[in-house]
C-alpha cells in the first residue's frame, strides 16, 4: 500500500518544509487555494513548526518566495473552470440593476447615458 503524501494549503507552512529540504511532490489548485503535497516525512516537521525551530531565514524567505512564483504560475495556466467547476465563464455582459443605463432607463429619464445630460420626462 502507497503511504499519503502530507498536505496543506498553509505557504507558511509550506515554505517552512521545502526550507528543511522536504520534497515538494505536487501542488494542486483547489478554487482559491492551492494544496501543496510533501512526502510522508514531512509530518514529522510539523511539531517543530509550530515549537518556533530555528531556520535559516535567507532559506525561508527563498522557499515562500518560489512557492508564491509557483502559486502564480499555476493561476495564470489553469482556467477557472477546471479550479472552480460551479463557476461559468460569463462571455456576454447583462447590466446590473444598478448601471448607469438601467437606473436612467428605469426612472423614466430620456437624455443620452453617459454624457451626463439627463432630462426628467415632460408631464
Amino acid at each position: 500500500m502507497q503511504e499519503q503524501p502530507y498536505t496543506t494549503v498553509e505557504l507558511e507552512l509550506a515554505a517552512f518544509l521545502k526550507a528543511r529540504g522536504h520534497r515538494l511532490l505536487r501542488a494542486i489548485p483547489q478554487g482559491r487555494l492551492v494544496t501543496f503535497a510533501f512526502d510522508r516525512s514531512a509530518h514529522a516537521d510539523l511539531d517543530n513548526y509550530l515549537a518556533g525551530a530555528e531556520i535559516s531565514v535567507l532559506e525561508l524567505f527563498q522557499a515562500h518566495r518560489r512557492l508564491r512564483a509557483l502559486i502564480k504560475q499555476i493561476k495564470q495556466t489553469t482556467s477557472p473552470l477546471q479550479t472552480h467547476p460551479a463557476r461559468q465563464r460569463r462571455t456576454t455582459r447583462t447590466p446590473s440593476r444598478y448601471s448607469p443605463a438601467v437606473l436612467f432607463r428605469n426612472r423614466g429619464w430620456s437624455g443620452m447615458v453617459g454624457t451626463g445630460v439627463s432630462i426628467p420626462p415632460a408631464k
